[in-house]
């Protein structure tokens, strides 16, 4: 019966996460959180690995989702930040841990590549605008 629960829920926000993205976006991190507690107290890491499919799938599936308006188009918005955040934050993670080797001068080039990031994100939309124009 615990199986089945994990199945039931994937079907559930996968149809959510296409259907209704919003509903999806509320209620994912709460039906991801509960499964992965219950599989952490009986110690059964199928139901943790399958807490963190559901979590990403309805992730997907709120990405692939189509637009009904502008009013609802936040989902997407925070998902998209998420994932740029999430993405940005395993990069400056791994190359924390890689630059020790290089001693100082790695250090430096970690930073140099936080600066380069940082700029080519506060210009990228200028750059859009001027081969617009």
């Amino acid at each position: 019966m615990i199986y089945i629960l994990p199945s039931i829920l994937f079907i559930i926000s996968i149809y959510l996460g296409l259907r209704k993205p919003v509903i999806a976006l509320i209620t994912c991190p709460f039906i991801a959180g509960t499964l992965f507690l219950l599989g952490a107290e009986e110690e059964n890491y199928i139901l943790m690995l399958s807490a963190a499919i559901i979590f990403l799938s309805t992730i997907i599936a709120i990405l692939f989702s189509r637009n009904e308006s502008d009013q609802t188009n936040w989902p997407k918005v925070i998902i998209r930040f998420l994932i740029q955040f999430t993405l940005f934050m395993a990069t400056i993670v791994a190359l924390f841990i890689l630059s020790p080797p290089l001693g100082f001068i790695g250090l430096v080039l970690v930073f140099i590549f936080i600066g380069s990031v940082i700029s080519y994100l506060i210009t990228s939309r200028y750059s859009t605008i001027a081969y617009v124009i």
